[in-house]
């Protein structure tokens, strides 16, 4: 079964005169484990139709379905979408969006603090999730003191502590050179192969897509 399923997504701003079509009947369909691609120029429709499968902004029109659950269909569902998303969503953005003053332990923490999950259990998770991203030695480090790799590593570690069911990725090697950005994407390929999850990456660079399971290309609001 498709982990995301979008159909005729439209998204249109103003009206009349001023109405700018943004994204115009988008699909995209993404299995589990598979790595995908939202490929295409800044103000080609890439983070409307991401944000749009992320719950966070409302489409005009179509049809979203997540992990089998019908939640746009030309209307939100009458479902908790704020408690769906934390559940089954995990978002890495262009900037780590760290908190400063927590370490990359309590920065991954924090996500399971708000979903409810504490003590040994959580701390091994940790661990064992910072482990997997090579960031064990590095887990008492604030942000401050990681490079822009191991910090952007810190933050998909925080959207992946929670098991969801996909990884929505906005632009995450943008701020990084050739070498950390080429890093970060093996790290979410290893996490879409080992942990089944699906994961959605828009880029516009085409260095970072080698070994994409599908790539869609959007221009002007429309995959082509």
């Amino acid at each position: 079964m498709p982990v995301v399923i979008v159909r005729d997504l439209k998204k249109i701003y103003g009206s009349g005169e001023t109405e700018i079509t943004a994204l115009s009947n988008a699909h995209v369909t993404v299995e589990k484990g598979q790595l995908v691609a939202l490929l295409g120029p800044s103000g080609s429709g890439k983070t409307t139709l991401l944000t749009g499968i992320g719950l966070v902004n409302e489409p005009t029109g179509g049809y979203i379905e997540i992990a089998g659950t019908t939640v746009y269909d030309n209307g939100w569902a009458d479902i908790d979408l704020a408690a769906f998303r934390r559940k089954n969503i995990g978002f890495i953005f262009q900037h780590h969006n760290l908190l400063p003053f927590l370490s990359a332990y309590d920065n991954v923490n924090l996500m399971l603090h708000i979903n409810g999950i504490k003590g040994k259990g959580a701390s091994d998770k940790i661990k064992e999730t910072l482990d997997y991203l090579e960031l064990g030695h590095r887990m008492h480090h604030f942000p401050y003191m990681l490079s822009g790799g191991e910090n952007q590593r810190v933050a998909i570690a925080r959207a992946v502590i929670s098991d969801p069911e996909i990884i929505l990725a906005d632009e995450p090697t943008a701020a990084l050179d050739t070498e950390r950005g080429l890093k970060v994407m093996s790290m979410l390929k290893k996490i879409a192969r080992e942990k089944n999850t699906g994961v959605i990456v828009v880029t516009h660079d085409k260095r970072m897509i080698d070994g994409f399971d599908f790539i869609y290309s959007l221009k002007d609001g429309a995959i082509v």
